[in-house]
């Protein structure tokens, strides 16, 4: 029983990881999108 809830917490702690990983490459191109808009390219 314990065994199985590490393994889900893991799944989760993985999923959670990817996300903040894609939040923070998505942050990344709005803020590289509002340079190129205020540089006008």
């Amino acid at each position: 029983m314990k065994d199985r809830l590490n393994r889900v917490r893991r799944k989760n702690n993985s999923i959670f990881i990817l996300c903040r990983g894609a939040l923070r490459s998505l942050n990344f191109l709005l803020s590289c999108a509002e340079i190129a808009d205020s540089c006008h390219f």
